[in-house]
């Protein structure tokens, strides 16, 4: 028995290492034949690389900003000393950091639901549309700095959540306080990196006060303060010294309230914002493959000149995300609200927790973005901002994958085996419906 289980063991690990290996060498393949196409933006990150392999210069943000960190280029200056500058090994630096969001996506997924729905969710993510490929081959910062620290956080704050315990033994509390000074880097590193994974890391920090408050009387704070200085000590160290117009969080506020558009803190600027969000950046950014967006050229935004249906494709993939949201985070509060109630094992409840902090952290993600001014002005080229949703894909997809195990329990019900079975024949096809379109 304990051989068979260590061959499954193994074999699922083959598994998962052989989609994400597939997922390298898909995006490493394309950037061979030459797509994407690169730009100036792409271009500075290079020089940034190149200032930092062979100048020994050290930014702190993505030149001409002052919000944006420049992990990327550190990493390609790496891959430069290995391979030679090249755009192929600038780009490894932002494909290393996506295959490592794809096994942090499978340790989370596992963790809150199964080990085949974490496999499944795995080799959706490997997938995806022009548009998600993009984000995860292009070398302009943010994006999967975004999907990996935003992921982290969250696994992190659920493996806090379920370890804790009132009676630890030294080295339990260690591992703990370790657990905290990774949690505190990955936020540091996080939100030097791209201020758009804040929602994400914003609900795994109250899963976190959620079910380990208690901690706070401990050690546990210090540790957790330290790390995050060490992850943001290059956002730190700047704002202590830079002039307040060219202080990072002026300067974010400024992006979100928006230059050339005002935030839209009317009625009306927030319908259309709304509007936007849900028809053109929402599919655009979570993998619709319908009407690609020219996502390169930030400045050819084509929303206003979408066609009727793309336009109608759009509108309901985006009603479609919302709604399944919304169909999980009912579904997951009431098998919340069932467990509290029944007094059920203290892990299923912070697991059920934690996959209610990832829905909320997806919807005020798409809740922020649509009260800013980004889907007001540009919400094809401004989707990357909602490039975060892709962290909470298994909870998304979740009621679909659920509804197909619902097929045995008709055989235990009376009368209710046509509505099982229609459960199981919609669940289905909508869940066949997003794999085709990945």
């Amino acid at each position: 028995t304990g051989f068979v289980k260590i061959m499954k063991l193994r074999r699922g690990t083959l598994v998962v290492l052989a989609l994400i290996l597939l997922a390298v060498a898909l995006r490493i393949l394309l950037v061979s034949l030459g797509w994407p196409p690169t730009n100036s933006d792409e271009a500075t990150m290079g020089l940034m690389a190149r200032h930092i392999a062979y100048n020994g210069e050290h930014p702190v943000f993505f030149y001409g900003q002052y919000y944006m960190g420049a992990l990327e280029a550190y990493l390609g200056a790496i891959f430069f000393h290995l391979f030679g500058p090249s755009l192929l090994t600038l780009r490894l630096s932002v494909i290393s950091l996506t295959a490592l969001f794809l096994l942090s996506v499978y340790l989370l997924t596992r963790t809150l639901y199964t080990r085949r729905f974490a496999l499944l969710t795995l080799a959706l993510l490997c997938l995806g549309s022009n548009y998600i490929f993009l984000r995860e081959t292009y070398a302009t910062g943010g994006s999967t700095q975004t999907l990996l620290f935003g992921t982290l956080a969250f696994l992190l704050a659920t493996l806090l959540g379920v370890s804790f315990s009132r009676e630890v033994s030294p080295k339990q509390r260690w591992l703990r306080y370790a657990g905290y000074s990774g949690y505190g880097l990955v936020i540091g590193l996080g939100l030097w990196s791209d201020w758009v994974v804040l929602p994400f890391f914003a609900l795994s920090f109250v899963l976190l006060l959620w079910f380990c408050w208690r901690d706070w009387r401990s050690l546990a704070p210090l540790f957790l303060l330290l790390g995050l200085a060490v992850g943001s000590s290059p956002l730190i160290g700047y704002n202590s010294v830079a002039p307040s117009s060219q202080n990072s969080f002026v300067t974010l506020l400024g992006l979100f309230h928006g230059t050339a558009v005002r935030q839209a803190h009317t009625l009306g600027q927030l319908f259309q914002g709304s509007k936007a969000t849900i028809q053109v950046s929402l599919p655009t950014a979570t993998g619709s493959p319908f009407c690609p967006a020219p996502a390169v050229d930030y400045a050819a935004d084509l929303s206003s000149k979408l066609s009727p249906s793309c336009l109608a494709l759009n509108t309901a993939w985006g009603l479609g995300y919302l709604l399944l949201w919304l169909l999980s985070a009912l579904l997951t509060i009431r098998a919340l609200w069932r467990a509290r109630k029944e007094q059920v094992e203290r892990r299923q409840v912070v697991l059920l927790a934690a996959r209610l902090c990832l829905l909320a952290g997806a919807g005020l993600a798409i809740a922020a973005y649509a009260a800013s001014s980004a889907p007001l002005g540009m919400p094809q080229s401004h989707a990357r901002y909602l490039i975060g949703l892709l962290i909470a894909t298994p909870a998304i997809i979740w009621p679909l994958w659920e509804g197909l195990t619902a097929l045995p329990l008709a055989r235990s019900l009376s009368g209710g085996e046509v509505i099982v079975g229609f459960r199981v024949i919609a669940s289905a096809a909508l869940l066949g419906l997003v794999a085709a379109a990945f």
